[in-house]
């Protein structure tokens, strides 16, 4: 019970910190160091970059139209490949249809997989054109 009632060293109570404090500058402890050519040309692109930053929206930012692929796992492996290589698209999100709701990602490492297994399975490679996304997680 002793401990409940000692009081703190030198009666120590947590700092307070009011919101005006934070707003205003410190003061560098060290000296400012002389600027070299290559920090003015910095801090010359941060204002640059500011600047345009301030003056723009994220709309003026991004292009007015770009696509967005989405693959269903209904759709066949061999079809989802053409799809990707004629978009120049390494990876893709899979849309499960039946349950409204993302499956997975579809990437290039699940094509190296497919291709490994038919390597291992040439009995297999005679229904690769039934093979659907749907069951790459079931076969691989």
């Amino acid at each position: 019970m002793s401990g409940d009632t000692e009081a703190r060293p030198n009666d120590a109570r947590p700092a307070f910190v009011s919101p005006r404090t934070l707003l205003e500058q410190v003061r560098p402890i060290l000296p400012p160091r002389s600027f070299t050519a290559l920090d003015r040309e910095q801090l010359d692109g941060l204002r640059t970059i500011r600047a345009f930053l301030k003056a723009r929206t994220s709309y003026d930012v991004l292009p007015i139209s770009y696509r967005l692929i989405i693959l269903d796992t209904a759709l066949r492996v061999q079809k989802s490949l053409n799809i990707l290589t004629q978009n120049g698209i390494v990876s893709a999100p899979l849309w499960d249809s039946k349950t409204s709701t993302f499956a997975g990602l579809l990437t290039t490492a699940d094509y190296i997989n497919v291709i490994q297994y038919y390597w291992q399975n040439p009995d297999a490679l005679q229904k690769v054109d039934k093979f659907r996304l749907s069951s790459l997680r079931g076969t691989l």
